[in-house]
């Protein structure tokens, strides 16, 4: 089995449909049809189910679909490096498991002395069982967290710590707040768990993890939302949100870290201290 048979495997699972394949790579359904079954020969498994209505995947199929994507992901990620070092353009890659990561990216970015000609930052958003891995096989260059990264080929740095805030759209008495209806937000900062003896959870009428919908909600309708201090800094210093304060959210407090393999390539590491000594810690004191 090789990358190609990969692609081509994985382009049928997308499409359902061997026939759009061989059309878009140019080569005949015949021949793709016997490469898939070479493909499934080799690994002695069953990944296709073929129909006049098209192909579907079996149970093997799946698992061997994902791996497939993983795997041209990886590749495509390591052609991208080579032509970065070959072309001598700069490109550094950030993956984030949280919402306030994206939050503080630009406050560093935006600074001129990070600022570079002929540089640039690929920021995405990563699931939390992910982003360790994508660190350590090199698919991104620095990640930004909730939790420190144990790992000895690993370095994380302390970026700071941020609070929690109660918000709502209009002036509100901290002995009432619990009366109102309550957005949630789902992130990798388990606000739920943190404020469970805080907050009515009866009272949920939405969990998302989508921080632009709360917003929204919180715009048009009276209803209140716990969210991370650095994620409104905006809203609050415009006034479109109102802050309610509550003493026992003082005490609740969450880091974050910036992680990095300790192999980083010369200019990314450069760059990557540019961005550290640009940033400013505690969070909460920038917000």
């Amino acid at each position: 089995m090789n990358l190609e048979s990969l692609r081509l495997f994985h382009n049928v699972a997308t499409l359902k449909s061997i026939s759009k394949v061989a059309a878009a790579s140019h080569i005949s359904q015949s021949a793709l049809s016997q490469q898939l079954s070479k493909m499934e020969e080799n690994l002695g498994v069953t990944a296709l189910i073929r129909s006049n209505k098209g192909v579907e995947l079996t149970e093997e199929g799946k698992i061997i679909n994902d791996y497939a994507n993983e795997i041209l992901s990886t590749y495509s990620r390591l052609i991208q490096e080579l032509d970065k070092i070959n072309s001598e353009k700069n490109n550094l890659i950030i993956e984030t498991t949280c919402l306030s990561g994206y939050y503080i990216l630009p406050k560093i970015l935006s600074k001129p002395a990070v600022k570079t000609n002929n540089f640039f930052y690929d920021i995405n958003y990563q699931t939390h069982k992910k982003i360790h891995s994508n660190l350590l096989n090199n698919i991104c260059d620095i990640t930004i967290t909730t939790t420190k990264l144990t790992d000895p080929d690993c370095t994380s740095y302390l970026l700071g710590n941020d609070k929690l805030v109660c918000v709502c759209n209009t002036p509100c008495e901290s002995s009432n707040f619990n009366k109102l209806p309550f957005l949630l937000l789902n992130d990798e900062i388990n606000i739920e768990n943190k404020i469970n003896n805080l907050i009515d959870l009866n009272n949920v009428i939405l969990k998302t993890d989508s921080l632009h919908t709360i917003l929204s909600c919180l715009q048009i309708s009276p209803s209140i939302s716990i969210l991370p201090k650095i994620c409104v800094t905006n809203e609050l210093k415009e006034g479109s949100l109102k802050e309610i304060s509550i003493p026992e959210l003082d005490d609740i407090t969450y880091n974050l870290y910036l992680s990095y393999k300790n192999d980083i390539n010369k200019v990314a590491k450069s760059k990557l201290l540019t961005l550290i000594r640009n940033f400013k810690t505690p969070l909460s004191s920038d917000n």
